[in-house]
Order: C-alpha cells, then sequence, then structure tokens
C-alpha cells in the first residue's frame, strides 16, 4: 500500500487535488475518489510529505471550492465553462460526507440534487447517476 500512497501523493496537483493521471487536471471526480481512498489512512505521516490527513485536508479544501451558486459540481468543458451535473454533484456531495462531514453547503446541494431529477424519477435517465444521487440524498438533513 505504500507504494500506492506515494503514487497517489505524486499524482496530487498544487491545487490540492487530483486528476486522473499525473498530467491530467485537477477534476472532481477523481478528488473525491482519492480523497476516500486515503480516509483509512488518514493517521499516516509521510514525513517531508506530511500527513495523510492534510493531503486529504486539501482535497476537501479544493472540493468545497468548486461547488458551484447552483449547489452542483461539475467538470470543465473544452470552452472552459463549468458544467454542472448531478454524477459529479452526487459523487463530491457523497466523498465530503464520508470524509469530512458535509459539502460546503449543504442546502444547496440538496436543493440542486432535487431540482435535477426527472419526472420519471432518475437523474439523467442513467440508473449509475441515480445511484449517485440517490445515494448523496440519503446523506443530506
Amino acid at each position: 500500500i505504500n507504494d500506492t500512497i506515494n503514487e497517489l501523493y505524486r499524482w496530487r496537483k498544487t491545487t490540492n487535488g487530483w486528476g486522473f493521471s499525473s498530467q491530467d487536471s485537477t477534476n472532481v471526480l477523481a478528488t473525491a475518489a482519492v480523497v476516500e481512498a486515503l480516509y483509512p489512512y488518514r493517521g499516516w505521516n509521510f514525513g517531508s510529505a506530511g500527513t495523510i490527513q492534510s493531503w486529504i485536508n486539501g482535497g476537501v479544501t479544493w472540493l468545497r471550492g468548486q461547488q458551484q451558486a447552483s449547489g452542483g459540481w461539475g467538470y470543465v468543458n473544452d470552452s472552459g465553462a463549468v458544467v454542472v451535473t448531478p454524477a459529479h454533484s452526487g459523487v463530491a456531495t457523497w466523498a465530503l460526507y464520508q470524509v469530512a462531514s458535509a459539502p460546503a453547503n449543504t442546502t444547496t446541494a440538496k436543493s440542486y440534487l432535487l431540482g435535477a431529477q426527472q419526472a420519471d424519477g432518475s437523474w439523467g435517465g442513467s440508473a449509475y447517476t441515480t445511484a449517485l444521487a440517490t445515494r448523496a440524498l440519503s446523506r443530506l438533513p
């Protein structure tokens, strides 16, 4: 596991988040996955690299800063605009609850997710996105 954690540290961006690879830009999905994966090791210390808890804290701060005014999270498209999606929002909300108790603004996160639900009860007509949104909503007050 030490080699894996060292790789995750190496891939950590100066923003304190992660991309899908060392060459990728920081993004919500990768950062959320990494902070969740590192959480069980939060008490470990990596010397000059700091504690894993400090890496998690940096990722949490980055994720909280990515929450949009709509309450959701998204990705940056080719034009440089943030596209908020229920999938990104569900993943970010869940990860923040798992490692940091709450997203930056639970009221707007919940409002965004509920507002994005379609008339048929799904999110985007996708079982995967619906599962992510439903899982996140289960944690929101």
